[in-house]
């Protein structure tokens, strides 16, 4: 368990298990509670492996911006994404 101090009461570490018993409390599924915990795991560890800000206050949309596109297979600048358009 993360020890809650006065600086630490708004990083995203502290707040995740906050995030996570809020989940069990309004009787979320076994695996909703699994996938959103997992993916908040996930952007807290992506953040401080990237040397980005941790506290909530600070976390900018951006962030979640960073390589994208070459992160993720077929991302929307690979040839091998299939179009976004219809035909009509």
């Amino acid at each position: 368990m993360v020890r809650v101090t006065a600086a630490s009461v708004g990083d995203l570490a502290t707040l995740i298990p906050s995030f996570q018993r809020s989940l069990r409390a309004s009787n979320k599924s076994p695996k909703t509670l699994a996938t959103y915990g997992q993916a908040a795991s996930q952007l807290l560890a992506f953040l401080c492996e990237s040397g980005m800000a941790t506290e909530v206050a600070e976390i900018e949309i951006h962030y979640s911006e960073v390589d994208c596109d070459e992160d993720v297979p077929g991302g929307p600048s690979s040839p091998a994404r299939p179009s976004q358009t219809r035909d009509g």
